[in-house]
């Protein structure tokens, strides 16, 4: 009979992060902390604190818009959002990285891990590296104690 245990979060991997193989890329790794840690949250809270003018201004184009039955701004209108959480994720939930390289070269150094050099990875719209990040930061699989367990080793 299937048991609860198996469905068990360890909140310390939630918060110091986990060593997964980044599925879209061979030899890449990264350790992820998870969506809504503590210090997300609070880092989340500060920079979009900063940035609250153009968030009001982002989110009165949307009412206009929706109020004259026009379109809402675009993905790329948002901007401003996703370099909050670009930021946030650089800073916060990608702890780490190994076998990230500038080129597919054989030879090519590997790129040592900067907050820098993750957010220009985010921000970097032909990249699925954002979205798959935040997939995986938010996956609740991610922090399962066992899993945990066995990443945390790695």
């Amino acid at each position: 009979m299937p048991s609860l245990n198996r469905t068990r979060i360890d909140r310390d991997a939630e918060r110091s992060g986990v060593w997964k193989d980044y599925a879209k890329a061979r030899g890449i790794r990264v350790q992820v902390a998870r969506w809504g840690n503590p210090e997300h949250t609070e880092l989340l809270k500060e920079l979009s604190l900063a940035r609250q003018p153009e968030i009001q201004a982002l989110n009165d184009a949307k009412r206009a818009a929706e109020a004259a039955g026009l379109p809402a701004p675009s993905h790329e209108d948002e901007g401003v959002l996703r370099e909050i959480n670009a930021e946030a994720m650089a800073k916060t939930l990608l702890k780490d990285w190994s076998g990230v390289t500038e080129t597919d070269d054989a030879d090519s150094p590997e790129v040592p891990y900067h907050w820098e050099a993750a957010y220009a990875s985010f921000m970097d719209r032909e990249l699925p590296f954002y979205d798959d990040m935040l997939e995986l930061t938010m996956a609740e699989a991610t922090f399962r104690k066992n899993a945990a367990d066995t990443a945390r080793g790695n």
